[in-house]
C-alpha cells in the first residue's frame, strides 16, 4: 500500500516536510506510527490544518479514518520554526497491496484571492510484505499521419499489487531484420492495480519495401521507483509491420 503525503500552501516552499519519503510494511493487525517534520519556512507564523484523502475512489475511502489518522490535526507554527506530527496507521486483517493517500497541510488566505498551491511528499507502505508487481501488454497499433508521423499506440494492464509506472522502447525491424526506427515510450501518469493505461510513441516513418517487424518493450517501475522483489524486468510485444499499408 502507498501513502502520499501531499501539502496544499499560499506559496511555494512556506510549509516543507522531512523526511522527503519513507517506505514502510505493514502485517496483519499491526499498528504504526511515523514522525513527520513539518517546518514554516516563512518570518509570518501560520495555522496549519492537516487532512486526509484518498488519491483515487474506492471502498477504502469509507473506510479511512478506521485505519489511518494524523495528530495533531492543527498546529501553530511560529517563523522558521518546526513541529513533529505523527500519522497513524492500523493495518487490517484484509489489508493487501498499495493505495495512494495524500495528506493536506493547508491555510486560509482571503486576499486578495484565495490561493493553494500543492507539493508531494510520498510515504509508501506496503502491507503483508506483498510487493508483487505485474504487467501485461495488451495491444500494440500503429498508425501513419497525414504529416508523415508514425505514431504507435499501447495498451497495458497493471496485474500486480503496486502502483506502477511503466516506461519502454518501440522500434520497427524491415524486412531484413534491420532496425530502422526506435522511439521511447514514456506516460505522464502511473497506473493504478488492475487498471489499463494507454501509452504512445511518435516519429518520422520509416519507409522499405516488404513486411518487416514492430517490437514494443515495456519495463514496469514500481510509482517510486523499482522496489518491488521479483518484478519481471520487461515484458515485450511483437506485430506485423507493413510500411506501405500501416497496421
Amino acid at each position: 500500500m502507498a501513502v502520499l503525503l501531499g501539502l496544499m500552501e499560499t506559496v511555494w516552499g512556506q510549509v516543507s516536510f522531512s523526511p522527503e519519503m519513507l517506505i514502510l510494511s505493514l502485517q496483519k493487525g499491526q499498528n504504526h506510527t511515523a514522525e513527520i517534520e513539518v517546518t514554516n519556512n516563512q518570518d509570518t507564523a501560520k495555522d496549519v490544518t492537516f487532512k486526509l484523502e484518498y488519491r483515487k475512489p474506492g471502498p477504502l475511502t469509507e473506510t479511512l479514518a478506521n485505519w489511518c489518522s494524523v495528530e495533531p490535526a492543527k498546529i501553530r507554527l511560529e517563523p522558521k520554526a518546526h513541529q513533529r506530527i505523527i500519522v497513524i496507521l492500523k493495518c487490517g486483517s484484509d489489508a493487501q497491496g498499495e493505495c495512494v493517500l495524500s495528506l493536506f497541510a493547508g491555510e486560509k488566505v482571503n486576499a486578495p484571492i484565495s490561493l493553494n498551491v500543492r507539493m508531494g511528499m510520498p510515504i509508501i507502505i506496503r502491507f503483508n510484505n506483498e510487493r508483487r508487481a505485474s504487467g501485461e501488454i495488451t495491444s500494440v497499433e500503429s498508425k501513419l499521419m497525414p504529416d508523415g508521423l508514425l505514431v504507435v499506440n499501447v495498451q497495458v494492464i497493471n496485474q500486480g499489487v503496486l502502483h506502477l509506472a511503466p516506461f519502454g522502447l518501440a522500434w520497427v525491424n524491415d524486412s531484413q531484420g534491420k532496425r530502422v526506427w526506435q522511439m521511447d515510450i514514456r506516460s505522464e501518469q502511473p497506473v493504478f492495480p488492475k487498471d489499463i493505461l494507454s501509452m504512445s510513441a511518435h516519429g518520422s516513418a520509416p519507409i522499405f519495401p516488404g513486411v518487416g517487424e514492430l517490437h514494443v518493450r515495456i519495463f514496469w517501475d514500481t510509482l517510486y521507483g523499482n522496489q518491488a522483489v521479483g518484478v519481471p524486468k520487461s515484458s515485450e510485444k511483437m506485430v506485423p509491420f507493413n510500411a506501405a499499408r500501416m497496421n
